[in-house]
């Protein structure tokens, strides 16, 4: 296997995590408390997240990092919840804002669902979206994700309930992708 723009993330891509983490524009789609991570803690997901690549066919979650061509870190892509009996997982994405309107993050994308499609052996790769990030759902749509269907008032984040929306691409779906 080999990639592109995808890596496993490295101590060096701390402080570029910590950026779109600290980010309120871009973190206010994500339910995590941003002041609550440091460094240290990032070094311990780093780990983590080396461990699972190095034994992928058995993580439960790999973590990577999307990268531009000069290797730099742009942002951390995911496939979580891998399930095995049901050979599905869902996909999360976070890019730093540097990174926005390159297409960096679709090339990424690109890649990882491929790798759960190819190496993993996924029928199904899924992902859910707060319904006011019409951004997001675009590109997912660009991705080739079709919306399953929304759940209201599902989440609740900054004093108010949200309606999460339902995404899923299927193996036999991901070849027709632009």
């Amino acid at each position: 296997m080999s990639f592109k723009y995808l890596r496993p993330i490295e101590y060096r891509d701390i402080p570029y995590m910590l950026e779109w983490m600290r980010d309120d524009e871009i973190n206010r789609n994500f339910r995590f408390d941003a002041e609550a991570i440091t460094e240290e803690s990032e070094k311990i997901f780093i780990e983590h997240a080396k461990e699972a690549f190095l034994d992928y066919k058995n993580a439960e979650k790999i973590d990577l990092a999307a990268v531009d061509e000069n290797d730099e870190y742009m942002g951390t892509i995911t496939l979580q919840g891998i399930n095995r009996a049901d050979n599905n997982a869902l996909y999360a994405i976070a890019m730093r804002k540097c990174a926005h309107g390159t297409g960096l993050a679709l090339a990424a994308s690109r890649e990882l669902i491929m790798f759960g499609f190819d190496e993993l052996r996924l029928h199904k790769i899924y992902l859910n979206v707060l319904k006011e990030n019409v951004r997001a759902a675009r590109f997912y749509e660009k991705l080739g994700f079709k919306l399953e269907g929304e759940s209201p008032e599902q989440v609740y984040a900054r004093g108010e309930y949200h309606t999460w929306l339902w995404y899923g691409l299927f193996r036999e779906d991901v070849r027709q992708c632009p």
